[in-house]
C-alpha cells in the first residue's frame, strides 16, 4: 500500500494527478489538494493503456474507506486525467 501526496505536488514528496493516476493501485491512499485523505477503491485498466480509470473515496480517521461520502472518479482521456462526470 502506498500514499500519493497531491496536496504538496512539484515538491519532493509530491504527486501530480497524472503521476498518482498512472501508478496507484486498490487499497493505495491519495492526500488530495485541501489535506484530506482517501482511499482508492478501484481501477479499470487495458493492455495497451494501462490505467483508465480511477475511483477515490475519503476515508475515515482508522483508514478505511467512509461509506457515507460520494466516490469520486478520474478517467484518462487523449492521455489526460480528468474527473469523472457521472
Amino acid at each position: 500500500m502506498k500514499t500519493y501526496n497531491n496536496q504538496k505536488a512539484g515538491q519532493k514528496d509530491g504527486h501530480y494527478l497524472n503521476e498518482w493516476c498512472d501508478a496507484i493501485e486498490k487499497g493505495d491512499h491519495i492526500i488530495n489538494g485541501t489535506g484530506t485523505k482517501h482511499i482508492c477503491t478501484g481501477t479499470s485498466r487495458n493492455d495497451k493503456d494501462g490505467v483508465e480509470q480511477v475511483w477515490i473515496v475519503e476515508t475515515k480517521k482508522d483508514g478505511t474507506a467512509h461509506l457515507n461520502r460520494k466516490e469520486i472518479g478520474y478517467i484518462k482521456w487523449d492521455g489526460f486525467w480528468e474527473i469523472s462526470k457521472y
